[in-house]
């Protein structure tokens, strides 16, 4: 990023006129920086990172999700009630992928195992249960970035799906976000996270959808 010409760095610099803050940095409306000329407002950016506050408006484009207090014997006959013999289990935050997806399916792993791994130290609102698909039907995931609400890919063009998530989901406020997805199907919304699972999307298209939407002539 440095390279083409946008800093990136702990701490924005006196120069910048927009900053962008890393998606799954600021985990609580708490934890994100005052600063004006930040891209997302911190209500935004909450809207775009808690599960529970997107869901609602794509529940019919992604997988149907159950939201619970705790992983105990309650989510598991939450889950049984809906005839799933298993899920995905995550908390307000992660999606659905993991090096190891048996960490986080259940029954493969216990409740209380894939608490213990959710937690790790860190204060969890809540939990999701997912709706399970197979692995093999994400192959085609998709990272799509949206700015300003336009959909930006260095490989695909946007899926009709997408399309119809993102005129839904403005009215969360963001400037920008990420969208993963399959043609069938929404896997993840989150503010602006970098991370390159099924991302693809080259560093020079990145900066340059940046510089297109953010930065002043």
């Amino acid at each position: 990023m440095a390279a083409s010409g946008i800093p990136v760095g702990k701490e924005p610099i006196p120069e910048s006129t927009a900053i962008l803050f890393r998606g799954g940095y600021c985990r609580k409306m708490s934890d994100f920086p005052t600063d004006s000329r930040s891209i997302n407002s911190a209500e935004a950016h909450i809207n775009y990172l808690y599960l529970p506050r997107w869901y609602p408006f794509i529940s019919d484009l992604t997988m149907e999700t159950i939201f619970v207090n705790d992983l105990d014997d309650e989510a598991i006959l939450r889950i049984r009630d809906k005839g799933w013999s298993c899920a995905f289990v995550k908390d307000w935050i992660k999606a659905v992928a993991y090096p190891d997806l048996n960490d986080t399916v259940w029954p493969n792993s216990s409740m209380t195992e894939i608490k213990k791994r959710l937690v790790r130290g860190n204060q969890t609102l809540g939990f999701c249960l997912r709706k399970f698909v197979e692995p093999e039907l994400l192959d085609n995931e998709t990272r799509f970035w949206v700015m300003n609400g336009n959909i930006y890919s260095s490989i695909a063009e946007p899926f009709p799906i997408v399309k119809e998530a993102v005129n839904r989901l403005k009215l969360l406020g963001g400037r920008i976000y990420v969208i993963d997805a399959t043609p069938e199907v929404i896997i993840e919304i989150n503010p602006g996270d970098s991370a390159d699972r099924g991302a693809k999307n080259t560093i020079e298209d990145f900066a340059g959808w940046i510089k297109k939407e953010f930065c002043s002539n």
